[in-house]
């Protein structure tokens, strides 16, 4: 058993064992089961148990006699904890007056944003015309979504061929 990382309220134990889903469920149960553990979640590709418990109901000394004692083993020495991180302080915001908040967005971006709203909106206008028995609206809306769609299909070729 190996205590990979710890803070308070947090252990993460590593042991070969916990790859192995019914042994790991049964100590993910046995530890639940602890008056102090809130929680406990296992990974099966780490091998490890990630164990959240309220500090003042269980000691982590505590925690890692009955962690060795469920495994078997004698239990690790404890590594430093770590410091508990702390909240970045809050800066404030500059900004310009009257002027909106967008977000910048490459051309790229901006182009496909604009063929995604070309196909969509012509597509409509198209329907539109079929709604309303306008076959000369639904003609030219259907072109230019045709269009639009050839553009699209250009930008995305590389996914298409692969």
């Amino acid at each position: 058993m190996v205590i990979s990382s710890h803070i308070e309220g947090r252990l993460r134990v590593r042991d070969a064992r916990l790859r192995d889903n019914r042994f790991r469920e049964m100590l993910q149960a046995k530890l639940e089961s602890l008056d102090g553990v809130n929680e406990v979640s296992g990974n099966a590709r780490a091998g490890s148990l990630l164990i959240l418990y309220r500090q003042a109901q269980l000691p982590l000394e505590k925690l890692n006699q009955l962690l060795g004692s469920l495994l078997g083993r004698q239990p690790d020495k404890l590594p430093p904890m770590r410091p508990k991180p702390k909240a970045a302080p809050a800066v404030p915001k500059m900004r310009l007056p009257n002027l909106p908040d967008l977000p910048k967005l490459s051309l790229a971006v901006n182009r496909r944003q604009a063929v995604n709203w070309g196909m969509l909106l012509s597509l409509l206008v198209s329907l539109a015309g079929l709604a309303v028995d306008s076959k000369r609206l639904h003609i030219i809306a259907g072109t230019v979504f045709v269009g639009i769609f050839g553009i699209h299909l250009l930008d995305k070729r590389k996914a298409l061929v692969a």
